[in-house]
């Protein structure tokens, strides 16, 4: 049975693909235009065949970055499923036109082929 679309391989091991995941997602938040001020890998569940890798994130950033990180996000392989988002409105910033700055929790996790 073939995985590849939805988990990362066996071989690839727990470690290995939460920093590799922690590393991308970071970069790909940020070229969307969201400011990373925290993110933490949890400890990975085992659900059947699998292990869920979770990372949680939080960002900032105006609604159209978190557009563009969602549809990026959407677009992966293997897998990515949010498992919680949290969105609250930010500061107000005047001058430059009107613009509001998003603050956001976001917990999202892939799969690993259990060993």
């Amino acid at each position: 049975e073939n995985n590849a679309a939805i988990a990362y391989p066996a071989s690839s091991g727990r470690a290995s693909i939460s920093a590799t995941m922690q590393a991308e997602f970071r970069e790909l938040f940020s070229s969307a235009g969201l400011s990373v001020s925290n993110s933490q890998i949890l400890p990975a569940r085992d659900e059947g065949p699998f292990e869920l890798i979770a990372i949680k994130f939080v960002l900032a950033g105006p609604l159209s970055s978190l557009d563009q990180a969602m549809t990026e996000l959407s677009a992966r392989s293997p897998l990515v499923v949010i498992e919680s988002v949290e969105v609250w409105p930010g500061r107000l910033r005047r001058g430059k036109g009107p613009s509001q700055t998003l603050n956001i929790n976001l917990q999202l996790f892939s799969l690993g082929v259990a060993q």
